[in-house]
C-alpha cells in the first residue's frame, strides 16, 4: 500500500512539474536562416521582389505545377505563397501549406562590408 502511496504521488509530481515547465514555453516558434549571396542587392531584387520571378530559385519538387495567379500569388501543387508586405530591401510572405499551419516568411537584402 506504501509503494502504491509513494508511485501516485510521484506522478502528481512529475505531471504538475511537467506543466510549470510547459506554461514558460512560448505559445509559437521563430526561426532564423541566414544566407549571404555573393551579388549586389539591386540584382538579388529582381529575383525576389516579384513573385512571378522566384521560380527561378524556388526549389521544390512541386516546381514544375507553379502557377502565378497575380502580382501578389503563387499557387504550387500543395502550397500557396502570397505577398503581404513588399519593400525595396525586404518582402514579407504567408506560406499556406495543404494540411499545415501558414508561415509567414520575411526576406531582408543587406549590403555586406
Amino acid at each position: 500500500m506504501r509503494f502504491v502511496k509513494l508511485a501516485v504521488i510521484s506522478v502528481v509530481i512529475i505531471f504538475l512539474l511537467f506543466t510549470c515547465i510547459g506554461l514558460f514555453l512560448p505559445s509559437s516558434v521563430t526561426v532564423t536562416r541566414t544566407e549571404n549571396i555573393n551579388a549586389p542587392v539591386d540584382s538579388v531584387h529582381f529575383y525576389t521582389n516579384e513573385i512571378r520571378n522566384w521560380k527561378y530559385w524556388l526549389i521544390n519538387d512541386s516546381i514544375s505545377h507553379i502557377n502565378t495567379e497575380s502580382d501578389n500569388k503563387i499557387q504550387a501543387v500543395d502550397y500557396t505563397i502570397s505577398v503581404i508586405e513588399n519593400t525595396p530591401k525586404q518582402i514579407t510572405v504567408l506560406w499556406q501549406q495543404k494540411n499545415s499551419k501558414e508561415r509567414r516568411c520575411r526576406i531582408k537584402l543587406e549590403e555586406i562590408s
